[in-house]
């Protein structure tokens, strides 16, 4: 997917995902959309308002004026406090109807939320309040576009740029209906002049080379792309979309170097170890395809854990699900991260310094995992806390140990049974045969395989 434009705070939606359902599935190209831009909340408030700022009333109390609580609210949302952001805007709207900056940054927050009724309510009213404002028109039409309404969303694109022709973030997103109405032609156009209205406009060019894949147009595909990653180095999606022209083309070396780069950038986008395993198998590289496609369903299984966390992020299991997750990935500080807050959410339980224990057991810190142990067990005993503890004595070569958790754990498995060989072969070089022969015999019943000597 393309970054989004640099939009201001008031108007910045998210970026577009659904524009043609099939593309995601099947081309696994994506667009930028964009919405807005960075005069959203300037033009909305010029005529004359006055500089937000606090005020005195007659009693001597401070009162706070409208279009402070909107750049408050503003702030409240780059720190990801939509609710308070919210609540805030709401109460300037109340306050001052008229104030079209205060629709404009709600809306912008619901569109975050994926509330775009909501948020194209809110924009009717900062049009109404505004009219004829190309930015307001722009986000307006954005939110439409983003619920696949395209007919609203070209009539916003073309009002805006009838109002301001030389818009080109209007002229852009006008290009994204055209790509999923198939008016290709029509879109290169709305592309083309998107870029001679500002030639450093990424998204737009990005969007072009886009549409030129779909005309089976790959080498000029690739200039739009190669000129793209050239100006702008950390441009995501421009390297994937390179990538594909590339396998269209079946570059498939090429192919690979741009996945690879698109990884380096973006390593949770699972799509681009997609793309990079399919031209793997194109080359003929069967087992870096099957490690892509591997990695593929890590990452898929990590966004469902991440969607699971954000819904509940108080779930003491739920972050322990995940850190578990990503210790078998051998990402050990997300995983004591995500341990830290499982402890900080339910302080008095056992198992998040279980999950702790065993995350820096995977990690080879014995000593830091044991006393994890000791302290969990300290606030309530636990089957899995005895075991981990038990594997930190068995690597530690304390078999007495190791043993006795083992047997408090309830646990009996082949790493339990090597505890009372390894015990063995001590007793039996101590001299102690009998008690060698004890822990044979006990190895040998609990792990059959294991030979009586």
């Amino acid at each position: 997917m393309a970054k989004t434009s640099a939009l201001a705070p008031a108007a910045r939606p998210r970026p577009f995902r659904r524009l043609i359902p099939a593309l995601a599935v099947g081309a696994g190209v994506a667009l930028s959309g964009c919405g807005g831009s960075a005069d959203d909340a300037a033009t909305a408030q010029k005529g004359g308002e006055a500089t937000p700022e606090t005020v005195t009333d007659e009693q001597g109390r401070t009162v706070v004026k409208p279009e402070q609580l909107v750049l408050a609210a503003r702030k409240l949302r780059t720190q990801g406090q939509s609710g308070k952001a919210i609540q805030l805007l709401s109460l300037a709207i109340k306050a001052k109807p008229e104030l079209a900056a205060a629709y404009v940054e709600r809306a912008a927050i619901l569109a975050d939320n994926r509330l775009f009724l909501k948020a194209i309510k809110d924009m009717d009213a900062a049009v109404e309040l505004a009219p004829g404002r190309a930015a307001l028109l722009t986000s307006r039409g954005y939110y439409h576009l983003q619920q696949q309404k395209y007919p609203a969303a070209l009539a916003d694109f073309n009002a805006a740029i009838e109002a301001d022709p030389q818009f080109a973030v209007a002229l852009n997103n006008r290009g994204l209906v055209n790509v999923a109405l198939q008016q290709h032609g029509e879109a290169i156009r709305d592309f083309d002049a998107a870029i001679a209205a500002k030639p450093d406009y990424a998204d737009a060019r990005n969007n072009r080379g886009f549409t030129r894949i779909q005309m089976d147009q790959f080498d000029a595909a690739i200039e739009d792309f190669t000129k793209v990653v050239t100006d702008n180095p950390n441009y995501v999606s421009a390297y994937n979309n390179r990538g594909l022209a590339h396998v269209r083309s079946e570059r498939y070396n090429e192919a690979v170097e741009d996945f690879t780069k698109a990884i380096q950038l973006a390593p949770l986008q699972f799509k681009h170890y997609l793309h990079r395993s399919r031209a793997y198998e194109k080359a003929g590289q069967t087992d870096a395809a099957k490690a892509d496609l591997a990695q593929v369903v890590w990452l898929q299984k990590l966004g469902k854990l991440n969607r699971a966390v954000s819904a509940d992020p108080a779930s003491v299991a739920n972050l322990l699900e995940r850190s578990r997750h990503f210790a078998d990935a051998g990402r050990f500080d997300a995983a004591l991260a995500d341990t830290e807050r499982a402890a900080k959410a339910s302080p008095s339980a056992p198992e998040p310094l279980t999950g702790k224990a065993r995350v820096l057991l995977a990690a080879g810190k014995l000593a830091e995992a044991k006393a994890a142990c000791e302290a969990s067990l300290a606030l309530g005993p636990l089957n899995e806390t005895y075991s981990i503890r038990g594997d930190v004595h068995m690597q530690s070569g304390d078999f007495d140990a190791a043993i006795a958790d083992f047997n408090a754990a309830g646990r009996f498995d082949s790493d339990v049974a090597q505890a009372y060989v390894r015990r063995a072969e001590q007793s039996r070089a101590a001299g102690d045969i009998q008690q060698a022969s004890a822990d044979m015999r006990q190895a040998a019943a609990i792990d059959p395989q294991i030979r009586l000597q």
